[in-house]
């Protein structure tokens, strides 16, 4: 980071694995520069940006690092989508952030050409408003057999019904049943 000059931001994969995203490969040296960079050292590996703004990046252990939601939407473009939609999943299950906030990042950073884009509109479109994301692989395959079954769609996440002591949210529910 040094060698790369103060505006450079730890990025991607290496920012990935400093916010503790279990879905990036570990020990990569990714950083973000400004376009006027030509020339990374051995075993670094540099994209080149115009986009960042101050609130995409944070300060760990007086290290620049893009935030969260910065490196979520930056990664969509080097991992698969498979990883992307699970690190999403993960991140709006733990509330670490959600898919409005990626999708207002993505918005904000897109342009045409972008690696990544049309990945992570795929993820947010599949999860999107109207659908929870689901806990586990169980309630993530009950949605296929519901279809399969004719079923009207559901509505997800619906609150126990009742006034009793028990708080909660059901699956899936059909209100009108």
């Amino acid at each position: 980071q040094l060698h790369a000059g103060a505006e450079a931001s730890i990025s991607h994969e290496s920012a990935g694995e400093l916010h503790d995203v279990p879905q990036v490969p570990r020990g990569l040296v990714v950083l973000s520069v400004p376009t006027r960079r030509r020339h990374h050292p051995p075993g670094v590996k540099w994209h080149r940006v115009d986009d960042l703004r101050p609130d995409d990046v944070v300060d760990m252990d007086g290290l620049r690092v893009t935030s969260l939601l910065r490196t979520v939407v930056d990664l969509a473009a080097v991992l698969h989508i498979a990883r992307v939609r699970a690190m999403v999943e993960q991140g709006v299950l733990e509330r670490r952030f959600s898919l409005v906030g990626v999708g207002a990042t993505l918005g904000r950073v897109r342009r045409k050409g972008k690696p990544g884009v049309g990945k992570l509109d795929r993820v947010l479109d599949d999860l999107g408003p109207g659908d929870g994301i689901p806990n586990g692989e169980l309630e993530r395959l009950l949605g296929p057999v519901l279809r399969l079954a004719g079923l009207p769609a559901p509505v997800h996440e619906h609150p126990l019904p009742g006034h009793g002591a028990r708080t909660g949210f059901v699956d899936r529910c059909w209100p009108e049943a």
